[in-house]
């Protein structure tokens, strides 16, 4: 195994990405979140563009979103009888303290950069999205993922 793959697969890295990403979305939407949802209750998830292009390096993030695209498609189909909507957003390239915690400066410099608009996202673009989906105006969208990652083609 390439030591580039054992690093990407590490245990203890793993584990905590999975756990961040989708046990506790999962968990407090199943042991709390449940019960306080009503008829036209709208449940908003977040994945990323990486669960659909995938990453050579962020196996763990990339494999855990696309988790999130399938619990959202089937959660949805389970709540839809109730009248509670569920979808999520596929972010791509966001600027967030994450990316200069994660990364050196040379890649900080450059990324977002291999988006058709050649720049990262600032959350004020992405979040006119969730507020959509958290209206009365998205009332016929469900098991549906939103991309919004600066032109960079995805299918489902």
């Amino acid at each position: 195994m390439c030591d580039s793959l054992r690093t990407a697969l590490s245990t203890s890295i793993h584990s905590k990405v999975y756990c961040i990403n989708l046990l506790r979305p999962y968990h407090t939407f199943l042991n709390s979140l449940l019960f306080y949802l009503i008829i036209h209750s709208t449940v908003i998830l977040i994945a990323s563009v990486t669960a659909y292009e995938g990453n050579k390096t962020l196996l763990d993030h990339s494999s855990s979103k696309g988790a999130i695209v399938s619990f959202t498609r089937s959660l949805a189909l389970n709540l839809i009888e109730k009248g509670i909507r569920v979808n999520a957003v596929a972010p791509g390239p966001i600027w967030t303290p994450l990316i200069p915690a994660s990364y050196g400066k040379k890649k900080v410099s450059s990324f977002g950069s291999n988006t058709p608009m050649k720049r990262l996202g600032q959350p004020f673009e992405i979040a006119p999205t969730y507020v959509y989906l958290a209206l009365e105006d998205s009332n016929y969208v469900t098991g549906q993922v939103l991309h919004v990652n600066g032109g960079i083609m995805v299918s489902s």
